[in-house]
């Protein structure tokens, strides 16, 4: 398990920071995005659905049964996590002389 805490799917399955690797931290973000006409206005309202939407206790339950944490967050945190992550992996493709071929 290379993400930080204990996935929820796989309770038994130890972390790689309880086994001693503190500095890997890797894990697979989805995410939804819209179109980046809309409206601010339109925008704000979207997400408070969406955010709405997660919280039935029948979505709830189906993120749970799939084995899926979904924190809710902004277009703007997205983006800063996205930059950071991408920042990482750049860093770990020059530190191990990878050569970084966009297609």
């Amino acid at each position: 398990m290379t993400s930080i805490k204990r996935s929820r799917a796989l309770p038994d399955v130890p972390t790689l920071r309880r086994d001693g690797i503190e500095r890997l931290r890797c894990g697979s973000p989805e995410c939804a995005v819209r179109a980046a006409r809309n409206a601010r206005a339109d925008r704000y309202e979207v997400e408070r659905s969406d955010e709405a939407n997660s919280a039935l206790p029948e979505i709830k339950r189906w993120f749970e049964e799939s084995g899926l944490e979904v924190p809710m967050s902004s277009p703007e945190e997205l983006t800063a996590f996205m930059k950071a992550d991408i920042e990482k992996w750049v860093q770990v493709a020059k530190h191990n002389n990878l050569k970084i071929e966009m297609q």
